[in-house]
Formats: structure tokens, sequence, C-alpha cells
């Protein structure tokens, strides 16, 4: 099987932030159309306080982000962060009009590899209030926000199916997205073996319906993909 054609382009938000556009659009490839790559919000650098402390009773790691509690929530439509930027209305996450999928690194995330940390790790405090009872880790990683369309007002499992062909779209959309709700959100194997299931019936499906599968080849300068959404 071929590889479909990908243009990949990294740049950074104003606040140093990574952004990636992911494109297929004919006229990106040619290089007749480009994406904007200027944030010209004034955004102050992006450092979270993101932690992790171990539950005494369970043993289980528990994450601490205090910051989230300013996170963006319920916005009015004029005011959708995740919407491209357009003009007339106030600037957004993403800086271009246009895409075909963008991602770029959460402004809240629980997650993140900005934590302010001390320049001698010794002076970070390992435990909570200096007790051994209750170690404490920086939540480290990388979260990320995946848009796939510019219409704000788009339906996600019309979008699955459009990106990644029929029923075999539909079929991982809900079944990675929407399992753990449908199971309440336990933890169990329960929400992994039901999106394993939806996701072998879409297949079956998708076998008759499918028009095609991305494949993405990077055929320009960017930045991969960072490890964790």
């Amino acid at each position: 099987m071929s590889r479909h054609p990908m243009k990949i382009t990294s740049t950074h938000l104003a606040d140093g932030r990574e952004l990636i556009y992911f494109d297929d659009d004919p006229g990106v490839l040619s290089g007749q159309v480009t994406r904007e790559l200027v944030d010209h919000r004034d955004l102050p650098e992006s450092v979270t306080e993101s932690e992790m402390r171990r539950d005494p009773l369970t043993g289980e790691w528990i994450t601490y982000a205090a910051h989230r509690n300013n996170r963006t929530f319920m916005s009015p439509a004029n005011e959708n962060p995740l919407a491209p930027t357009t003009p007339g209305n106030l600037p957004t996450e993403i800086p271009a009009d246009d895409y075909d999928v963008v991602v770029f690194e959460n402004r809240f995330p629980s997650f993140s590899t900005r934590i302010a940390m001390p320049d001698d790790p010794a002076d970070y405090p390992w435990t909570v209030d200096g007790e051994e009872l209750f170690p404490r880790r920086p939540a480290a990683a990388r979260c990320e926000v995946i848009c796939f369309t510019p219409d704000a007002t788009a339906s996600g499992v019309q979008r699955a199916a459009d990106q990644l062909g029929g029923a075999t779209g539909v079929a991982l959309f809900i079944g990675i997205g929407f399992s753990p709700v449908l199971t309440g959100g336990a933890d169990t194997l329960a929400p992994y073996v039901l999106s394993a299931a939806l996701a072998v019936v879409g297949l079956a499906a998708g076998a008759v319906v499918v028009r095609r599968a991305i494949v993405p080849e990077r055929t320009g300068a960017g930045t991969p993909a960072a490890q964790q959404s």
C-alpha cells in the first residue's frame, strides 16, 4: 500500500507550547497554501505545578494539578479556544483559520513537561509536609489536544468517518472515546474490552465501506507528535 502524502509543520504558541499541523490538502503539499504559525496572543510562559502523591492505603499514585482550577470551562461559542482563529473574533489556541488536523500541548494539563522545578533536585519536596508516608513526585509527561476539523460545530463521529474511512472510523471513535462512559468509568478492564469489541465490529463492517486509510508520511520539516495525548 502506498503511503498517503502528509505535511507536518511545527510551531510554538505565545507561551512556548508546541503546536503541530498535519495536512494532506493538495494546496498545502504543493506549497501554494501555508498555515499561520504566529500566535499573536500575549500569554505568560507556560509553567505548571503538576505533581503525584502516593495513597498510603492503596499504593496508587494520584495526580494533583491545582492550576487546572483556572482552566477554560464552558466558554461561549465566540470564545471557543479550540476553534480556528478567524477575522473579527478573539485569537484562539489555533493561529490558522483552516487545517486538516492540528495537535498542541494542553494549556492546563494534568501532566506536564513544564513543571517548575528547583535547579537542585535535592530542593524538591519529595514528601508531603516532610512525611515519608506521603511521597510526592513531579507529574512529568506530555498532554496534548487533538482537533480533527476547523469546523467547531462538526460531529466528531462524522469527522472520524471522513478521516479514517466509514464504519472503521466510527467504531474506533466510539470504542476508544466513549466506552469508559458507557461502563461508568470503572477502574477495570471493561472499558478496554468494550473498546476492542466495538473496534472489531467496525473493522468488519468497514471492510465493505472503507474507501481509504491515511498513513502519514513526513514530507516536510517539523517535529513528530509527542508521546502522550
